[in-house]
């Protein structure tokens, strides 16, 4: 074999490793864009739900408010149609639990309803004996922090997914499969 003959198999043994690697990172940041936008799809899905169960919060706030100025029907109407929907953006977000701390929230999310939707319905179905500074005063004492708390694990909810959402975008844009992309990038360079 002749030195040329050699030169040429060497640098074709180089082209085909070159060749082979560039595939490996191609094949990886494809499995990692595909990785990257399932976690933010997951998130997304959850931060909707938690969106959307808040609105409906407001909803039953002003049901409320309405039965507490007198409005008792058009209140307690209000009241169960924001209820049945709360209920299931609550399924859609238990069915979508995705990361560390979710299961917890929702659970305490289901059992904050629960007992704030009793709370709600004893109240429907008592304020017509009630004057309307009773009514007011029970609002403003009970139904009131109820609906606050209530309001405030949903909005951690949502915070959780957007920080994972956010911690997760950030992340796959300086990874590669093995490491950061650009070191520089997080050193602030």
């Amino acid at each position: 074999m002749s030195l040329k003959s050699k030169i040429l198999i060497g640098y074709g043994a180089i082209l085909l490793i070159i060749g082979l690697v560039v595939l490996w990172a191609v094949l990886n940041i494809v499995e990692l864009g595909k990785a990257s936008e399932a976690i933010l799809s997951e998130n997304y899905r959850s931060i909707h739900a938690a969106e959307n169960m808040t609105n409906l919060l407001e909803r039953q706030n002003r049901g409320l408010l309405l039965v507490t100025l007198g409005e008792t029907e058009v209140g307690r109407r209000l009241i169960r149609e924001s209820e049945v929907q709360f209920v299931l953006w609550l399924t859609r977000a238990r069915d979508n639990i995705t990361i560390p701390g979710e299961r917890g929230l929702v659970d305490s999310i289901t059992e904050r309803n629960r007992l704030a939707q009793e709370m709600f319905r004893t109240f429907g179905e008592t304020a017509g004996t009630m004057t309307p500074a009773g009514r007011y005063r029970f609002y403003r004492e009970k139904l009131e922090p109820e609906l606050e708390g209530l309001r405030r694990l949903c909005l951690n909810l949502r915070e959780l997914n957007e920080t994972t959402m956010v911690a997760a975008s950030h992340s796959s844009s300086l990874q590669g499969a093995d490491g950061p992309i650009y070191a520089g990038h997080e050193a602030g360079y």
